[in-house]
């Protein structure tokens, strides 16, 4: 098929003349047909043989050219009921035929019934219109999109822009979709990108004066103290390292140092040659060894056990006592004293109140066995019960 462009009718020429003036110039159908014309198509005003009539979708002046004014409609074949040689269209617009055309025998054939045809098609008509006219459109109710639109919003095909770019309202959908691909992308490798993409400092952070170095090989810089002196909480390292250095060295000095008459230091008794007395005499140092017997050392020694299993001391918990108000209880306890030893002392007292008091306390030895026998005065005016304990204090015989 092939149309050599449609022509302005008389009709149109007439309209758009109204239209300047200020009338409206009102575009709402496109007629296909499929009549034979042979005459001047300026004259034309109706089509030869009309069969379907379809309602504009879509009018806007060209912004490139303001002169130019493209009109669209969209074509169904199933929309017909028999087939048809397309032969004509034309432009209706304030109900005249004002632009016309025809492909004579170049016609092409419709058939609703054929699945090798296709069936839908949106068609595009440029029209040379001035700008100083008001065109409208009066746009049909039964609108649909085409199949091939749906598809290509649905599922779009698009390349992914070159670089990363702002979207501008009312570019083009692919082109957005382009520009969004890019910028998804670009933010993915972003994310997964752990070399510090911003290139960002550690000054930046607030890390300037931290060396990048692990806990194990950072350095102190630091100067000894010139004296001893307490660590202060709160301190700068400098400062605390260099009394931590002080204290060291001090302490290394000392244990190395042998102490003398004159000099303060560290000395092992069998070392030792210090003075005893005021004669200036020193005692030898193998009277100092605990370990020789007869020695001075081990005398003291010996004397210190012997001393130690001499005397020993008892202590012993009684069981409980009741003494009515303003009275004594007598009490005797019996005890075993180890062979060897006798009784040296024996203190009483009790647990529980201030107004028990012990007195007349004596112990006597019957049968290998020794008798605590006491007394306790209740100075209170009620019944009061105490727990009495004795502490017994046995010394070797000699």
């Amino acid at each position: 098929m092939s149309f050599s462009g449609l022509i302005l009718t008389n009709s149109g020429r007439n309209e758009l003349a109204k239209a300047e003036m200020g009338e409206k110039f009102c575009i709402t159908d496109i007629v296909f047909g499929d009549g034979q014309y042979n005459g001047t198509r300026t004259d034309i005003k109706e089509l030869v043989n009309p069969i379907m009539s379809l309602p504009v979708t879509k009018i806007e002046r060209d912004k490139q050219n303001e002169g130019s004014v493209r009109v669209e409609c969209d074509f169904n074949s199933a929309d017909i009921s028999k087939a048809f040689f397309w032969r004509e269209i034309g432009i209706i617009a304030n109900g005249k035929l004002c632009y016309y055309d025809n492909s004579r025998e170049d016609a092409e054939y419709i058939d609703p019934e054929s699945e090798t045809i296709i069936k839908q098609k949106r068609m595009r008509f440029i029209l040379l219109i001035s700008s100083d006219i008001e065109v409208n459109v009066t746009v049909g109710s039964a609108l649909y999109a085409l199949d091939e639109d749906m598809q290509s919003v649905l599922f779009p095909q698009y390349e992914e822009a070159a670089e990363l770019e702002s979207l501008k309202s009312g570019e083009g959908i692919f082109k957005a979709f382009g520009k969004i691909a890019k910028a998804i992308s670009g933010l993915i490798n972003h994310i997964g990108n752990k070399s510090n993409p911003h290139g960002v400092t550690k000054t930046q952070v607030g890390l300037g004066n931290v060396p990048n170095v692990s806990t194990n090989d950072q350095t102190v810089t630091y100067t000894a103290a010139t004296a001893l002196a307490v660590l202060t909480s709160g301190e700068k390292l400098s400062v605390a390292f260099g009394k931590i250095a002080k204290s060291i060295s001090t302490l290394i000095s000392h244990i190395n140092t042998k102490a003398t008459t004159s000099v303060l230091g560290h000395v092992k008794v069998t070392d030792s040659n210090a003075v005893t007395d005021s004669t200036g005499l020193a005692l030898a140092a193998t009277e100092k060894n605990a370990a020789i017997p007869g020695t001075l050392a081990y005398k003291i020694a010996e004397q210190n056990t012997n001393l130690s299993n001499f005397i020993k001391h008892n202590y012993i918990s009684l069981p409980v006592v009741t003494i009515e108000g303003n009275s004594y209880k007598d009490v005797k306890y019996s005890f075993s004293v180890p062979d060897g030893y006798k009784i040296l002392t024996a203190c009483v007292g009790n647990s529980g109140s201030q107004f028990i008091y012990p007195f007349g306390v004596q112990w006597s030895k019957e049968d290998g066995d020794s008798t605590i026998h006491f007394y306790f005065q209740n100075s209170y005016s009620s019944q009061i019960s105490t727990a009495p304990f004795v502490i017994i204090t046995l010394v070797k015989n000699m």
